[in-house]
């Protein structure tokens, strides 16, 4: 059964490695608006991963630009190995965007 809270909803999942392309997938397939952030810069990442997520829909924003427009996202999903001091989820948090684990993304 699809999780309707996700539904329609612009979310943000914060980290490109593998767990949050998997967070990314299960979002999309619940019919979430989702982008992957990545402070990383692009040419950095798996060409693989970006190009599998973009394929099946997700956006992708990778490098400072990641940092940018956090208030356009309903909820974001934090991915193990991203901080949450980091500046990319700081960033979420300024500005009162809920922040789950991607463990708590799984077990709702």
């Amino acid at each position: 059964m699809k999780n309707v809270r996700y539904k329609n909803q612009n979310i943000a999942v914060l980290g490109a490695g593998l767990s949050g392309s998997a967070a990314a997938f299960l979002l999309r397939s619940e019919g979430a608006r989702v982008t992957v952030l990545d402070s990383a810069e692009e040419k950095n990442l798996l060409k693989s991963t970006i190009d599998n997520l973009r394929a099946q829909g997700v956006h992708v924003i990778c490098g400072a630009a990641a940092d940018e427009n956090s208030s356009a996202y309903d909820m974001a999903i934090l991915s193990p190995g991203i901080d949450p001091a980091s500046p990319l989820a700081r960033n979420f948090l300024s500005r009162g965007i809920e922040i789950i684990s991607e463990l708590e993304l799984g077990w709702q």
